[in-house]
C-alpha cells in the first residue's frame, strides 16, 4: 500500500510541476478529479499517520499492562489501573477517528473512481446522468426533504412516547427512511393506541412518500438516463477501447 501510495503521490506532484511550469495551475488543482485524486492522497496519507500513532499508543497501552501484571501494592495497584483505562480510553478515541478517516477515503476513492469512467463514452453514461439530472434532483430535494422531516416529527409526536423507533427526532427519521426504502412498518405496533390517526399517518406517508415522490426521482434519473443513452448508443464499446489501447501499447 505504502509503495502504491508513494508512487501515485509522485506522479501527482509531478502533474502538478508540470503544470506550473505551462502556467496551468489552476486547471491542475481545480478540475474535479485532479482534485478529487488530491484530496485522496492526503487523507490516504494521513491514514498513514494514524496507523503509526496508533502504535504508539498500543505500545503504550501494552507497557501499562505489563505494568500492571508486575504491581504488587494495593495503592500502587490502583494508580496502574487508572492509567490502563486512561491510555486505552485514548486508544479508542484514536481508532474510531481512524475508522472514520478511512471510511471517508475509500468513499471519495470511489468517487474518484466515477470520474476517471469519462474517458470511455458507455462507461461515462452512468457519470452523464448523475451530473444531467443533478439539477432538477436538487429542486426536487428541496420538495421531498421537508415533506421527510415533517413526517419525522409528526412520526416522533404520535409514536414516540410508547415506539422507542420514533422516541427522538434522529431515531424517528431514521425509521421513516428505512419505511420508505424497505416498504415494510410494524403496523401492530403503531396501531396500538389512536388506530385513526396512525392509519392517516402511515396511509398518507406511505403514498406520498413512497409510492409518489420515491418514482417520482425514479422518473428523473431513467428520463435523464434513456436520453444519454441515446447519444452514447452508437459509441464504441468498452472492450473496443481497451483492444485499441492494447494496440497503441504493443
Amino acid at each position: 500500500f505504502l509503495v502504491v501510495l508513494s508512487v501515485f503521490t509522485a506522479v501527482m506532484v509531478h502533474g502538478l510541476c508540470v503544470g506550473v511550469r505551462r502556467k496551468r495551475t489552476r486547471a491542475r488543482l481545480f478540475n474535479l478529479a485532479d482534485f478529487l485524486a488530491w484530496v485522496n492522497v492526503l487523507l490516504s496519507w494521513t491514514t498513514v499517520g494514524f496507523f503509526v500513532v496508533l502504535e504508539h499508543y498500543r505500545q503504550n497501552v501494552n507497557g501499562v499492562i505489563d505494568e500492571l501484571n508486575s504491581s504488587t501494592g494495593e495503592d500502587n495497584l490502583h494508580d496502574v489501573v487508572e492509567s490502563v483505562y486512561e491510555a486505552s480510553e485514548d486508544m479508542l478515541i484514536l481508532v474510531s477517528w481512524c475508522h472514520a478517516l478511512s471510511t471517508y477515503t475509500v468513499l471519495l476513492l470511489m468517487a474518484r473512481s466515477f470520474t476517471t469512467l469519462e474517458f470511455q463514452p458507455r462507461l461515462a453514461i452512468v457519470v452523464k446522468t448523475l451530473k444531467t439530472s443533478s439539477i432538477d434532483l436538487l429542486h426536487f430535494a428541496i420538495v421531498i426533504i421537508p415533506t421527510f422531516v415533517a413526517y419525522g416529527i409528526a412520526g416522533m409526536c404520535v409514536f414516540g412516547q410508547r415506539v422507542d423507533e420514533f422516541s427522538t427526532l434522529e431515531r424517528a427519521i431514521g425509521t421513516c427512511f428505512k419505511i420508505a426504502i424497505e416498504s415494510e412498518f410494524d403496523w401492530v405496533k403503531l396501531s396500538a393506541e389512536d388506530t385513526l390517526t396512525s392509519m392517516l399517518w402511515t396511509w398518507t406517508y406511505v403514498l406520498l412518500l413512497v409510492m409518489i415522490m420515491l418514482n417520482m426521482v425514479l422518473a428523473i434519473i431513467m428520463d435523464v438516463y434513456t436520453e444519454v443513452r441515446r447519444h452514447s448508443a452508437k459509441q464504441e464499446a468498452v472492450w473496443a477501447t481497451l483492444a485499441f489501447q492494447c494496440r497503441q501499447v504493443w
